[in-house]
């Protein structure tokens, strides 16, 4: 059974202390109470705000059972800013983005204008993309409804034009997600429709890259069909950089990608392998390199196997493979 408690680790409440990594300890702030009319299940990173609260999202509860948007202090002092209603968008599942005009930018994974239509999930919607103000005024700034993408799991990326960023899981022509573009006024320019051959089902977010290109991965798709990690150009180019093949480089990897201080971007795939690429920008190969599998065949969030990253040329699997 999930948790109802979510816990800030104390050296964000100390913002500067510093702790033996054997001394770290995790303080309840806030715990969401039982009946859920406050919020439950959040599966999201707080936000931290430039007013100095967190922002943050649950995945259910409130008056609806539709999930809420909240507002937190490093006390604990917690307003629900939102509860959705279905109507206006269900089940936030990622974390909120904060604008250059100050209100925070998300999505929810169902609910919108298309909430009764059987054939979008059962009649649970396919979505939406919204603003909310540090008041709580909710704006939803565009109903899904499957032709221009359907369930959107991940979170928003700010881009350097002032736009968001962001994926569907699902929808698009080939029902296999798309990746997208969003003004602060909700034009929705879609990017790319995902069929497949080129991934299929975007579960995880964009990470801008330090060349400004944007990167993430799909569930599934690619040449094996076991998911990818792609490369999206601000000019409108989608290159397949690595095609997960099931045995030796992972399957079905479920979340975005993180970039490293050394240029690299890391992440996990939902089998036994923690991974890492580089795009050498010399270079016209992209390589994968295996760093660590976990023991066990899903990971969740314990490493069972240190590592070392090397980055000599030998050491790497190229991504034919």
């Amino acid at each position: 059974m999930k948790s109802l408690t979510k816990y800030l680790l104390s050296v964000l409440a100390g913002w500067s202390v510093a702790m033996s990594a054997h001394a770290q300890s995790a303080v309840p702030i806030f715990s969401f109470d039982a009946s859920g009319t406050n919020g439950a299940y959040p599966e999201a990173n707080l936000t931290l705000g430039r007013d100095g609260n967190f922002y943050g999202t649950t995945e259910s509860g409130g008056p609806s059972t539709n999930g809420t948007i909240f507002k937190v202090t490093i006390n604990g002092n917690l307003t629900t800013l939102v509860s959705f209603n279905g109507t206006n968008g269900a089940t936030p599942l990622a974390a909120l983005t904060q604008g250059p005009d100050g209100n925070f930018y998300g999505t929810t994974e169902y609910g919108g204008n298309t909430i009764g239509r059987p054939s979008l999930d059962a009649g649970l919607g396919a979505g939406t993309l919204f603003r909310v103000m540090t008041n709580g005024t909710l704006t939803t700034l565009v109903n899904f409804a499957a032709t221009n993408g359907a369930n959107p799991h991940a979170g928003l990326i700010l881009g350097s034009d002032g736009n968001f960023y962001g994926t569907t899981a699902n929808g698009g022509p080939n029902n296999d997600g798309t990746l997208f573009r969003v003004t602060t006024g909700g034009t929705l320019t879609t990017l790319t429709n995902f069929s497949g051959t080129n991934g299929a089902n975007p579960y995880g977010g964009f990470t801008l890259g330090s060349d400004g290109n944007f990167y993430g991965t799909t569930e599934s798709g690619g040449r094996a069909g076991y998911g990818s990690v792609f490369e999206w150009a601000t000019n409108g180019t989608l290159t397949t950089l690595v095609n997960f093949n099931g045995t030796n480089n992972g399957v079905a990897p479920q979340v975005g990608l993180t970039l490293g201080p050394d240029g690299n971007l890391y992440g996990t795939t939902s089998s036994s392998y923690l991974f890492a690429y580089t795009v050498f920008r010399d270079s016209p190969s992209t390589y994968l390199q295996v760093m660590a599998p976990f023991s066990e065949s899903r990971p969740v969030g314990l490493l069972r196997t240190w590592w070392i990253l090397t980055t000599t040329l030998p050491e790497l699997l190229p991504t034919q493979n």
